[in-house]
């Protein structure tokens, strides 16, 4: 036998002895296209369903429903704030906060401290929003130290026996009004 009659024979390119590929690869196109089709289908599903994440909450929310967020503190929202307010939640261990925020005229805001009860409250001076160090920034919020008129409250309900703690801080120097609270669990 000569050295030319010992040549390996070329692999068959229709798959069949000698091929190099596996026969579960002929499936690979198969599947990707299953897969192409599954995430098209989802994202023009994503498209076309609301996602409910309402505008109004702040980004990083950890609740997008205000009704759920109100009904939960304690709160009401009066008609004539419902066109400005935002509003975010943050939950982690023990540490619950609500934060709301809208403008309105001088009667809206008298309304929302009617409508929660905090209407005979005790106003005082505060200087600076309080709320926690860098919170207002997020949100748009000013941080500098101009005078408000401040209104502190605690809310309960006949149907829920948790009680609310509120921190109410109130702008009349800005036209229309502007409103800042912050609420948690006790």
């Amino acid at each position: 036998m000569t050295w030319s009659g010992m040549r390996p024979q070329r692999a068959s390119s229709q798959g069949g002895k000698g091929s190099h590929l596996p026969e579960w690869t002929k499936w690979i196109p198969l599947v990707a296209a299953a897969v192409a089709v599954v995430l098209a289908v989802i994202l023009v599903w994503q498209l076309l369903v609301d996602d409910g994440n309402d505008p109004r909450a702040y980004p990083g929310s950890q609740s997008q429903s205000l009704d759920e967020m109100l009904d939960y503190y304690h709160l009401r929202l009066p008609e004539c704030a419902q066109s400005s307010v935002r509003f975010a939640r943050f939950s982690q261990f023990t540490s619950d906060s609500f934060y709301l925020y809208f403008t309105g005229g001088d009667s809206c805001v008298s309304e929302f401290l009617r409508v929660n009860g905090l209407d005979d409250e005790e106003t005082f001076t505060q200087y600076g929003l309080p709320f926690r160090p860098g919170r207002g920034k997020e949100f748009g919020w000013p941080e500098d130290e101009r005078e408000y008129v401040a209104v502190d409250g605690t809310l309960t309900s006949s149907t829920n026996p948790s009680q609310v703690a509120v921190e109410i801080i109130i702008d009349y120097s800005t036209k229309p009004s502007s409103l800042y609270l912050w609420a948690g669990i006790l």
